[in-house]
């Protein structure tokens, strides 16, 4: 995984209370959110999830859309995407290792 360079988005954890700024990972398909075989591939079993605001999951819709992806990350190593109202643990380069032709994503 690697990060653009462009400006984070600055969240807050609900719970913790920590602030992340977070930047977008691209992906070579940046929708797996469209397809349910590599949505289940994508998701991270068992991940992390983060609870934040309405408002911050309304600017990180709006920041992932801007950017192509439906991944973000704090550090480049642990990727986050929304579902529903928090973000949960991802796996972006799950959405590399499958190819246009896999017949499940048809």
């Amino acid at each position: 995984m690697h990060l653009t360079l462009t400006a984070p988005l600055t969240i807050r954890n609900l719970v913790s209370r920590k602030i992340y700024d977070v930047l977008p990972v691209p992906m070579a398909n940046s929708t797996p959110s469209q397809q349910p075989v590599l949505w289940r591939r994508f998701m991270k079993l068992g991940g992390r999830v983060l609870p934040i605001s309405k408002d911050d999951c309304e600017r990180v819709r709006e920041y992932m859309r801007n950017h192509g992806t439906e991944a973000i990350s704090a550090d480049g190593k642990v990727a986050f995407t929304l579902n529903g109202d928090f973000l949960a643990e991802c796996v972006p380069d799950a959405c590399d290792q499958v190819g246009l032709t896999d017949p499940e994503l048809h």
